[in-house]
């Protein structure tokens, strides 16, 4: 058996948070973090709070809970397009990170309406059934706890998050993760939330696979740190368990991406930041390459080895892992 945990990581990470996402964790949202064409030219967190909006995930709330900040990034855009929606909330933003909620508070320093917590997502620092609220969790439970054993050692656990797992596992399966941390963390949320609430979760991960990866530089501690990815299968049955109305789908359809354009995946962004010193970790637009470069997308893919893939392609949004079309999801759920 294999215990995997993040928390000690983010409560003492003490390295330049801004280049934890550009080259230990990126994200979907990090890429995608300047108003892009491929999202009707809005930034990732502009075109998420448009989405939630459309589906009116947020009209019968007056507060907005985001668990896991990341850099703040996601926040100022949601809260921008907000405001030109006219449509005022009170906004919380937690995360289990000292350093990075810092750069939160420096991020959205001119929204009044936002204030910040200091928490664990496994323990939620609410009374029962007294939230009302949309809360959004985006691309971070891949870094909660998870734990890999056989299903014999399962069924001996006395874990009860386990247990409760157990109920989907199929007797052929072998070595198992279970995504402990983001079962409890559904728990907390079923715990602490009135009726109505609508919940948004972002990550990656397959139906009814869950793998682990270690990201970032492996060799040295302070700079990589382990991700799981989430079996779908077990956290959307288990809220259904709970009584949660449950949808799910992918976040390439969630957002409404263009699937056609074409940018920079992360590796050709590092190929370029060697070149340019300057060129951000990010989807930026081929079309911004062929003027920098100077050069036809032929010239550039033949010459310089840079794929400068489809956002719906293969080979985005990097050559090693599995597509972001097929393996970024989006489970929505509201508190029946």
């Amino acid at each position: 058996m294999k215990n995997y945990s993040n928390k000690t990581y983010y409560r003492t990470l003490n390295s330049d948070v801004d280049n934890q996402f550009d080259t230990v964790e990126t994200t979907i949202s990090h890429l995608f973090r300047f108003p892009h064409s491929a999202l009707n030219n809005l930034p990732y967190g502009a075109a998420f709070c448009r989405e939630v909006l459309e589906r009116r995930l947020l009209a019968e709330h007056e507060t907005i809970i985001e668990i896991g900040g990341g850099l703040g990034n996601f926040a100022y855009d949601f809260l921008v397009q907000l405001n030109r929606e006219n449509c005022k909330k009170k906004y919380i933003v937690m995360d289990i990170c000292p350093k990075l909620q810092e750069k939160q508070k420096s991020a959205l320093k001119d929204f009044s309406n936002v204030s910040f917590c200091l928490m664990d997502a496994e323990n939620l620092p609410f009374d029962n059934d007294k939230v009302n609220a949309l809360v959004i969790n985006n691309e971070v439970i891949a870094d909660l706890d998870s734990v890999e054993m056989t299903v014999k050692e399962a069924k001996e656990s006395n874990n009860e998050e386990i247990k409760v797992l157990l109920e989907f596992v199929s007797e052929t399966e072998e070595n198992i993760i279970f995504n402990t941390g983001s079962v409890k963390f559904i728990k907390e949320l079923n715990r602490i939330l009135t009726r109505g609430s609508n919940i948004v979760i972002t990550e990656h991960g397959l139906w009814e696979k869950a793998n682990v990866a270690i990201t970032g530089q492996w060799n040295n501690k302070e700079n990589s740190h382990i991700e799981y990815s989430i079996n779908w299968k077990y956290l959307y049955y288990f809220a259904e368990t709970l009584g949660f109305n449950c949808e799910i789908l992918p976040l390439i359809d969630f957002l409404h991406f263009d699937k056609g354009a074409e940018v920079t995946n992360f590796n050709d962004a590092r190929a370029l930041r060697t070149i340019y010193p300057d060129f951000p970790i990010a989807a930026i637009p081929a079309s911004f390459v062929e003027k920098i470069l100077n050069l036809s997308l032929q010239d550039i893919r033949t010459s310089c080895g840079l794929k400068l893939p489809a956002i719906g392609s293969e080979n985005f949004p990097d050559d090693q892992t599995l597509p972001f079309y097929k393996a970024f999801q989006v489970l929505i759920l509201k508190k029946e």
